[in-house]
């Protein structure tokens, strides 16, 4: 990702950080890297960076963005747009209710909302040299029409 990652993981800013937030800051790290190497046009709907830009971001209300291993002073002020995407489209990836990994999961992002109630679960299959994939499974009978949302361990689901 870049040569000083060994100093930005070892850093007080990184290290004073809990352990979804230093996901969060790896994760936004490669891509703002993959940002900076983009070297198909970002018009070509196909490439995984143009899918990233094309999720919705979300809210942009002074949104603390985790420190970032190297931005390019070029690409400072896409990082927010970046972080607010990557926030409202991140997946923990959770096995026992322990995080165990983020991800962005495109198709995901677009087709369910979060709920803290949720009618449905996501599940993740890893398969050795394969992307990891999510499968939802519904938790109780969804009727016909009614939003299918799924639930993540958030903050504001917490009373």
């Amino acid at each position: 990702m870049c040569k000083k990652y060994a100093r930005f993981t070892a850093s007080s800013s990184f290290q004073g950080l809990s352990e979804h937030e230093k996901m969060d800051a790896v994760l936004l790290s490669h891509l703002v890297v993959q940002i900076g190497n983009q070297t198909s046009p970002l018009d070509d709907t196909t490439s995984p960076m143009a899918v990233f830009l094309s999720l919705l971001p979300g809210p942009a209300s002074n949104t603390h963005i985790p420190p970032v291993c190297t931005v390019p002073s070029s690409r400072r002020d896409i990082l927010n747009d970046l972080y607010t995407r990557f926030g409202n489209n991140n997946f923990a990836i959770q096995s026992h209710l322990d995080t165990i990994g983020h991800g962005i999961f495109p198709n995901a992002s677009r087709s369910f909302n979060h709920s803290c109630v949720p009618n449905a679960a996501a599940r993740y299959q890893f398969m050795q040299g394969k992307q990891a994939t999510v499968e939802v499974i519904a938790l109780r009978d969804i009727s016909a029409g009614e939003e299918v949302s799924l639930g993540f361990l958030k903050a504001s689901c917490v009373s």
